[in-house]
């Protein structure tokens, strides 16, 4: 049998496998498959999950391929000689590579600007050419959608080696001048490690150039290529852009075509434009009716791509019946479950329910890790309640089932049920799809039953407020609890009439654990080999060997896994780990402490928001040589009007003892129920100290510069979060880790020594 034919049932065997299991596929949850596959790599513990996830990664990329039709050999020795290629270029010049990123509308993309690259690259100013179309018009002109306009420059740039499509001002929704943009581009630490960037620019539009705004300044920032044109003589040779770095190719292109004209054409039935256009542009414009109707912006086009099941509720505790109903929706055709955690009001001392963060952990538990369970904590992290009909609007692309009660669709007299409690009721009632969950062997009347929907039977249902009323009764519930969710209920005496404690003992007798440690840290890899015998499945703790820095990185891997993290120090000071190694892991006896994470919204220049969670810090700095100016509001009031420093820093008590630390604040213990804000080299106003504000406040650091001459870039637990306008911070509702230390440890000896280091201690 041949290699090829080897490799091709290889590649049958793979695509029967993923037909069976999961059915045709959408491109994007393809693609986001495989980026979790990738992602995976990043979180073995040893060779074996190592193996374990290549193999995932392999079989994703392969049924990726199959689905196009690429065969595999052939991406194979076609990357190959990229490879080489680039290779060659790189000893050729001896730099990073030069690009040329010409930038425009492409609305839509024609031979002119294929030419104008060609050219640039024949001119040996530059190895790559970057595509990079705008987000939208400055002067305001209606485009189409920035999808289609990027999925035209792919198509065109097929066959096409050297050119690539930059997607940065539509995926950064860019709305500023070309000069800010530029900045942004030149201070990219991955694009200035690898390369130097040119304006790639027609004869036409460079004479123009000097009434950009901060031109100046702008053609000192990144050089130009200018491509001759066809209508325009030569230009002087005391034009700007003849002398380095600049560049003048007196090679004009051939074609005269403009997008405008080409727009017009196309609405006129003029198919004399279409030569101007790359044959797949051609095809997509035809596809997808793009300017042939006069409407410039038309959507993408959307079909139903997923049958989604929804489930809102309080979860709180999730019991076992739910686990069955989610089992019994995936294997009745629904391609996911979505669970929509729903928050309620709470107030006073002695509570029914249990906190937000426990409730997040106990629905991670039992439903996390689940294929085509999907959890969605919204509601929760911002405190109020989950509106089927924003879910309508934010899943309009999947097919959407609302999973409910019986109740909700036979209330007493037509007044309790959904079309009278719902928002929209009487629309959803008409329009969605609902599986209805009954426990009655009688069925339901028509007419008490909605359009579209489908009835399942459901044995041994508990309503929560029943199981939180027996847990706190002292009754055992487990029968009808998941086995993970009592074992976490009962170790954080969860819905009993007091509040739940910071510091919780806990104790294993043979536990099952996680392994994370240093690699390079060869007193980590000696000590892990030492625990290696208590690896397993179904994990009762993580246990981290290293430093700080390894027990951050651990955190952000595996805080969803809900386990108790247990370092053992096997670096300098240590401040989150236990100092001593631990003889044995049976019979363990530990203290755990609750630590809150801290949830910051970053509000780009652009208007986008974007969510992070961090565990120790999170703050915001300059990116240019000029101070910035911030403005600090606490729980919506302006504290301090103006602030001119470096950067200001929000720290929990675990992050007090780094980056805050090294601004002037204080390490406070570890259980302690505050907030730090710190400053770094702050000139205004005088005499700065950190301040300590209580654990529930809400932080706002907001730059007071608006015209992009002091632009602050935001950090979380020290990684970029991009250029920001502002950042909210505040303690999560939903995210908490806990840290477990030795019942003999002394926190507070260890907060001394790293206030008062001795002579011997080394740093």
């Amino acid at each position: 049998m041949s290699e090829k034919r080897q490799d091709r049932e290889l590649e049958d065997l793979v695509a029967e496998s993923f037909r069976k299991h999961f059915g045709r596929t959408p491109i994007e949850e393809r693609v986001a498959d495989v980026q979790r596959q990738m992602s995976k790599l990043s979180r073995y513990v040893d060779t074996q999950s190592l193996r374990e996830a290549t193999g995932d990664l392999l079989c994703a990329v392969i049924q990726l391929a199959n689905e196009h039709q690429w065969d595999a050999q052939t991406l194979v020795r076609e990357t190959l000689e990229r490879i080489d290629r680039r290779h060659e270029t790189y000893k050729e010049f001896g730099r990073r590579l030069q690009v040329g990123i010409l930038g425009g509308a492409f609305d839509p993309i024609h031979l002119g600007h294929l030419e104008m690259s060609q050219k640039a690259l024949e001119s040996g100013y530059v190895d790559e050419v970057w595509w990079m179309p705008c987000y939208s018009h400055l002067a305001g002109k209606r485009m189409a959608a920035p999808e289609h306009r990027l999925a035209m420059c792919r198509a065109a740039a097929e066959g096409m080696p050297s050119v690539r499509v930059f997607d940065f001002e539509i995926r950064q929704r860019y709305l500023g001048e070309i000069y800010h943009l530029a900045k942004r581009l030149v201070a990219d630490e991955e694009i200035e490690s690898r390369y130097v960037l040119n304006f790639l620019i027609g004869r036409e539009n460079v004479e123009s150039m000097h009434a950009w705004s901060n031109f100046e300044s702008l053609k000192r920032l990144m050089p130009v290529l200018v491509v001759g044109s066809p209508d325009l003589p030569k230009p002087p040779p005391e034009a700007w852009y003849r002398d380095p770095p600049h560049h003048y190719l007196d090679q004009p292109t051939t074609f005269d075509a403009s997008s405008t004209s080409i727009r017009r054409g196309i609405a006129n039935g003029d198919h004399a434009v279409e030569q101007l256009l790359p044959p797949p542009v051609l095809n997509y414009i035809h596809k997808h009716d793009l300017y042939q109707t006069g409407q410039r912006v038309l959507p993408l086009p959307q079909e139903k791509s997923r049958r989604v099941a929804a489930m809102i509720g309080s979860f709180d505790p999730p019991t076992s019946a739910q686990v069955e109903l989610v089992q019994r929706l995936l294997s009745s055709g629904y391609d996911a479950v979505k669970i929509f955690p729903s928050a309620h009001v709470r107030g006073g001392l002695i509570v029914e329910h249990a906190e937000p963060v426990h409730r997040a952990a106990l629905i991670d538990l039992t439903f996390g890790g689940r294929p085509r369970v999907e959890i969605d904590f919204r509601g929760l992290e911002d405190e109020r309640a989950v509106a089927p009909a924003t879910l309508t609007k934010m899943l309009a692309q999947d097919d959407l089932w609302f999973v409910v009660n019986e109740d909700a669709v036979a209330g007493d007299s037509q007044k309790t049920d959904l079309r009278n409690q719902w928002q929209e009721g009487d629309r959803l009632w008409n329009d969605a799809g609902f599986v209805i969950v009954t426990d009655q062997e009688t069925p339901l009347a028509a007419s008490q039953l909605p359009p579209r929907h489908q009835l399942m039977r459901l044995d041994n249902m508990r309503q929560p407020h029943e199981l939180r009323q027996q847990l706190a009764k002292g009754v055992d519930v487990s029968g009808v609890l998941p086995p993970v969710a009592t074992r976490y209920i009962e170790r954080h005496r969860l819905f009993q009439p007091l509040r739940y404690p910071m510091q919780l003992p806990v104790r294993w007798e043979s536990p099952r654990i996680r392994l994370v440690y240093d690699e390079r840290n060869r007193k980590a890899a000696r000590l892990a080999d030492r625990y290696r015998r208590w690896e397993g499945p179904d994990a009762d703790f993580i246990l981290v060997i290293g430093g700080d820095g390894t027990m951050l990185h651990a955190i952000r891997q595996y805080w969803r896994l809900r386990l108790p993290f247990i370092g053992i120090n096997a670096g300098h000071l240590g401040f989150l780990m236990n100092q001593k190694p631990f003889d044995s892991l049976d019979d363990l006896d530990v203290v755990a402490y609750r630590m809150p994470m801290l949830r910051a919204l970053v509000k780009s220049t652009n208007g986008e928001l974007k969510k992070h969670l961090a565990f120790s810090d999170a703050w915001i700095e300059r990116q240019t040589g000029q101070a910035a100016w911030f403005e600090l509001t606490v729980d919506g009031e302006a504290r301090v009007p103006k602030i001119v420093g470096d950067g200001l820093l929000v720290a929990t008590p675990s992050g007090s003892s780094s980056y805050a630390r090294a601004m002037g604040a204080t390490p406070v213990p570890l259980d302690t129920q505050s907030l730090t804000i710190a400053g770094s080299n702050i000139f205004r106003p005088r005499f700065w100290q950190p301040l300590m504000m209580p654990a529930d406040a809400v932080i706002q650091i907001r730059t007071l510069d608006h015209s992009g001459k002091r632009p602050v870039q935001a950090y979380v637990d020290g990684v970029p979060a991009g250029i920001a306008e502002s950042m909210q911070v505040r303690r999560s509702h939903v995210a908490a880790v806990e840290l477990a230390f030795r019942r003999d440890s002394d926190l507070a000896s260890k907060l001394l020594a790293s206030l008062l280091p001795s002579d011997s201690d080394s740093f």
